[in-house]
């Protein structure tokens, strides 16, 4: 029983994540309580909160969550994406 609820657990923060990454490398889900996404808004973001380069930065955060929500869901190297996913 455990285990089913660590894979729901799991299987939740994944669908965050692949959200928020998705809004962030495509502008996906964006609307009026979202606001609008992609790759250049977020590094407008970036840039207003000092961090340069800010594509790049955009870039790499946009990639982690997708790719490390990604694993979450199929359950391989979740710990590493775990950390990567903490950091971003």
């Amino acid at each position: 029983m455990v285990g089913l609820g660590l894979f729901v657990l799991r299987l939740a923060l994944a669908v965050v994540f692949l959200a928020h990454g998705g809004n962030k490398l495509f502008g996906l889900f964006g609307g009026p309580g979202i606001g609008a996404g992609g790759l250049s808004v977020t590094a407008a973001f970036f840039a207003q909160i000092g961090l340069h380069p800010p594509f790049l930065f955009a870039l790499i955060d946009a990639l982690v969550e997708v790719i490390g929500g990604a694993l979450l869901v199929i359950g391989f190297l979740t710990r590493w994406a775990a950390i990567a996913l903490s950091i971003a």
